[in-house]
């Protein structure tokens, strides 16, 4: 992504209107009373899974995973250039299926569709 791109992105704070839009929907998970991760479903697919920052490491996001593959998670997308996520995706069992070119924020990228086919544990 350039920095324009991100300059973009931060400016545009299009997760705020992700967020307002679909609040309802999210799973969190809190540590402490703080809100450190939220995950949004539906009828399997994973439209989103965010750590926050800080907790990055700390397995909150393999809890979030987990529970979200115990509800049914099985198809997913993510950018080709978030490489800690799809390695992360990738030790956990999903798999790439496809991928098709599109942009973000204005930058070419490619987006990667995975699949879990193994059972819910």
């Amino acid at each position: 992504m350039s920095v324009t791109s991100r300059q973009t992105f931060l400016l545009g704070r299009p997760g705020d209107s992700y967020a307002r839009q679909y609040w309802t929907k999210f799973t969190v998970a809190e540590r402490d009373g703080a809100l450190v991760g939220v995950y949004h479903l539906e009828d399997g697919f994973l439209h989103a899974i965010h750590v926050a920052v800080n907790h990055l490491g700390t397995g909150v996001g393999r809890l979030m995973m987990s529970d979200a593959e115990r509800r049914g998670a099985r198809r997913l997308e993510v950018r080709e250039f978030n490489d800690r996520a799809r390695q992360f995706y990738l030790r956990r069992g999903w798999v790439e299926l496809y991928n098709e070119p599109g942009s973000e924020m204005g930058s070419p990228c490619i987006t990667i569709t995975m699949g879990l086919d193994r059972p819910s544990e």
